[in-house]
């Protein structure tokens, strides 16, 4: 008898409790010696059937327990040597295996789900699941189960997709044993949990994505699969304002993403964790996990990713870090932890308005070029031949040809030009994308917007999901107004906008 796993009912989740009649897979579970109902329960590991509320009563159990244990376990692995074990993060094609007329519905399912043609898709699910069953193809048939359970969701069937994946996870449960049936009740737990969501029951939904994290976790080997489980036990938690648990599932997630490498999701966990900071009132520490996934998303040569983490940068440092950079200095530091500016931008002090010009430019596909303005608490101006920090100065020189380098007398631009002729260049004339960004005005008040300079206060700018920008006064009026969409293209946009 194997030693099982624990099912977690940690404090901090006890606001989650439901009432789960009718909800498969979330019933009142009563150990299997004494009957007890509680919290924590371990699951016998072979027949995965059995629960117990301690090891003492596991042992007590097992004389009794064995002889049932070991039918369902030999049932399972002579169901398992008929279809291909799938290994972790191969998805869902690795149950196809060879050829056969299960294998080729499925395969068909799995096309037409993945353009939107969620009938077509269903007709063959339910081919796929009657095949399956024929040929003794377990694991394919939960699959095709699986499937037609999400087929059901998307066409907003939210009944029947409970049925279909109650279905599949007692086909799970009665067929598969060992590390395959570890995997595929968590998936169809993850699907169940969606479902949960959509019916509006974030507390049911975060039960199945504990259950699917705590089989994940137990079997540890599709991280993927596990990050993925994290990320929405976070956002469920985020919904009934769970933060520290919701903090907890998405730092976990984040982790386990940079160990596998995968951008994608990575992104996903980062934007989802950086949003909960910015509400707790973190812009710093949310500043941070962006700019990790951003360096990510550029080694992966994804232009797309980092054009989504680029936007919600710029919006971070525009609205959350530059009016944080301007409260009094007073303010409850990190505990002597490194800030964004000394991790990004150590050498230059950069502040979050010149920041956000970067990250806007960047976005638009703009070459970048040095941001220097005077004043206090700007990017530091110094003379290119001594140094001197012209800050509070009433003038300086600029070179008349790059308009780059700045001096503080023309002693110092004499001095410099033997070593500064040879790299001086006029600037490049501004492309047509850039002076369409110069003259851009604001969709709602229509008055101009600074997207390539340093914004005034009142004058924020916010930059939307379809990239058409307007000023952050007018984006909230209009948001809170019941605006959902874009005001320009009228797109739906998520809430990182």
């Amino acid at each position: 008898m194997g030693a099982g796993h624990a099912i977690p009912g940690e404090p901090h989740w006890e606001n989650e409790a439901e009432d789960a009649e009718g909800w498969p897979g979330l019933e009142v579970l009563r150990c299997d010696h004494c009957g007890q109902t509680i919290q924590r329960l371990r699951r016998c590991s072979a027949c995965r059937r059995a629960f117990f509320c301690g090891l003492d009563c596991q042992r007590a159990a097992w004389p009794r327990h064995r002889e049932v244990c070991g039918m369902r376990s030999s049932t399972a692995d002579n169901a398992n040597s008929n279809a291909r074990a799938a290994s972790p993060g191969e998805g869902r094609l690795a149950t196809v295996g060879a050829c056969g007329m299960a294998s080729d519905a499925f395969r068909r399912g799995l096309d037409a789900f993945a353009c939107s043609q969620f009938r077509e898709a269903l007709q063959e699910a339910n081919a796929a699941a009657e095949a399956a069953a024929e040929e003794a193809r377990w694991e394919l048939r939960c699959e095709a189960l699986r499937l037609r359970g999400q087929c059901f969701e998307q066409l907003r069937d939210l009944a029947a997709a409970r049925t279909t994946l109650g279905d599949a996870l007692a086909e799970v449960r009665a067929r598969l044993s060992g590390a395959t049936a570890a995997h595929a009740e968590a998936n169809v737990l993850l699907r169940l949990g969606a479902v949960a969501a959509r019916s509006s029951r974030p507390g049911l939904a975060t039960q199945y994505q504990r259950n699917a994290v705590a089989l994940l976790e137990a079997n540890g080997n599709d991280k993927d699969t596990l990050a993925a489980a994290y990320n929405n036990l976070g956002i469920s938690a985020g919904q009934q304002g769970m933060t520290s648990a919701a903090r907890a599932a998405f730092g976990r997630a984040v982790e386990l993403r940079k160990e596998t490498g995968h951008a994608e999701g990575l992104c996903a966990c980062a934007t989802n964790l950086a949003n909960l900071l910015r509400g707790e009132g973190k812009p710093e520490a949310a500043v941070s996990e962006l700019e990790d996934a951003r360096c990510l998303a550029r080694n992966a040569g994804s232009r797309r990713l980092e054009d989504q983490v680029l936007l919600n940068l710029a919006n971070l440092y525009e609205n959350e870090l530059r009016p944080y950079q301007q409260r009094p200095a007073d303010r409850s530091t990190n505990g002597g932890s490194t800030t964004v500016e000394e991790e990004t931008q150590s050498s230059e002090h950069v502040p979050a308005s010149v920041a956000a010009v970067r990250c806007r430019r960047a976005l638009f596909k703009l070459p970048e070029v040095p941001l220097v303005s005077a004043g206090d608490g700007q990017v530091p101006v110094k003379c290119s031949q001594c140094s001197m920090d012209l800050r509070g100065r009433p003038s300086h020189l600029r070179c008349s040809r790059c308009r780059r380098s700045l001096y503080c007398s023309r002693n110092c631009q004499r001095s410099a030009w033997p070593r500064h002729s040879a790299g001086c260049r006029a600037p490049e004339l501004p492309s047509a994308t850039e002076l369409e960004l110069k003259n851009r005005t604001c969709p709602v008040c229509l008055e101009g917007l600074a997207l390539l300079e340093q914004t005034t206060d009142g004058k924020e700018v916010t930059v939307l999901q379809c990239h058409h920008c307007l000023h952050t006064a007018c984006w909230s009026r209009w948001s809170s107004s019941g605006g959902s969409t874009c005001p320009v293209c009228r797109d739906n946009l998520p809430f990182s906008a």
